[in-house]
């Protein structure tokens, strides 16, 4: 046997042990845990008992199945979510291409298209600039609904999103399309990817700090508008000319408004208000002091008055 023959022999070997692996890829490392992703993904699949993960390295997974029929129903159903992240799977290959596992297949739905411009060409022309067309769920004699067209879309994992688009017909008429990405869950809301959190955003620009001649320009800058404040509050003191910030003295004084007239009848209400009124009962006023007088005579004989 020669050399090659026994190679190519062993190939095949592995190739038909590894028809039932699957390699994944969670997107988002930071919010991702390997150990956790090769223990959940097999519960969110129904096959705990039936598949075995493992961790190739930081980047990638890889999943055991006992039965083609279970790694079948994966592929199928996915893509799938871990910690509201998406995690992409391809079946594994002994030569695994460069460019495996960059891309990612969603289901949109296409919102918002005008009734006279819902068929398959129209669909096709709006969706070719997403991504590229897998298949478009429609059908203008046997679908039964048409409030939104469902394409799935293949997508470089770091694509921006896109939600909402403007386009004009032929007939000038001008429509605005929301497309909305079924199982989304997370998404940059800084760039519109699904493969980071905001903070950090590897594609957001970093603050660069200013060189010597900018600190001079903006020290100098700074200097001279507290020199313009310090001025314009001088002049608006002195009233000897306007600033930016200040206003003309008007010519004539404001007019005067009158002094409204006293209302009587206001006026006692609230009186009457403040200082309600007494009753006074039929026995307190038989108990009411008057006065007495009283006369009596002096030693010599004067008549003098008394007030009880």
């Amino acid at each position: 046997m020669t050399p090659g023959s026994r190679i190519q022999g062993i190939l095949q070997q592995e190739s038909s042990s590894l028809m039932n692996r699957l390699i994944a890829r969670p997107l988002n490392p930071r919010a991702q845990n390997m150990f956790l992703v090769i223990a959940s993904l097999p519960r969110s699949w129904g096959l705990n008992e039936r598949v075995h993960g493992r961790i190739l390295d930081g980047t990638y997974v890889q999943f055991l199945f006992q039965y083609e029929l279970d790694l079948l129903s994966v592929l199928r159903k996915e893509p799938w979510l871990f910690n509201n992240w998406f995690v992409v799977n391809q079946r594994w290959e002994i030569f695994l291409a460069i460019d495996f596992l960059t891309t990612i297949e969603l289901w949109v739905q296409i919102r918002g298209i005008p009734m006279p411009y819902v068929y398959v060409e129209t669909v096709s022309d709006i969706a070719h600039d997403l991504g590229h067309i897998i298949h478009i769920d429609f059908h203008e004699a046997t679908t039964n609904q048409i409030a939104y067209i469902r394409v799935r879309v293949r997508f470089e994992i770091t694509d921006r999103l896109r939600f909402f688009q403007r386009i004009r017909f032929d007939s000038e008429e001008t429509a605005i399309l929301r497309f909305q990405y079924e199982k989304l869950r997370r998404i940059c809301s800084h760039c519109l990817r699904f493969t980071h959190q905001r903070n950090p955003s590897p594609y957001s620009l970093p603050l660069l700090a200013p060189r010597h001649e900018d600190k001079v320009q903006i020290s100098a800058e700074r200097v001279r508008r507290v020199l313009h404040d310090e001025l314009c509050r001088s002049d608006m003191n002195s009233q000897s000319q306007l600033s930016d910030d200040s206003f003309s003295a008007p010519l004539t004084p404001p007019p005067t408004v009158p002094t409204p007239p006293v209302n009587l009848a206001e006026l006692a209400a609230t009186r009457l208000e403040l200082f309600p009124p007494t009753t006074v009962t039929s026995s307190q006023k038989l108990m009411v002091h008057r006065p007495r007088l009283e006369f009596k005579h002096n030693k010599e004989g004067q008549i003098l008055k008394f007030l009880h």
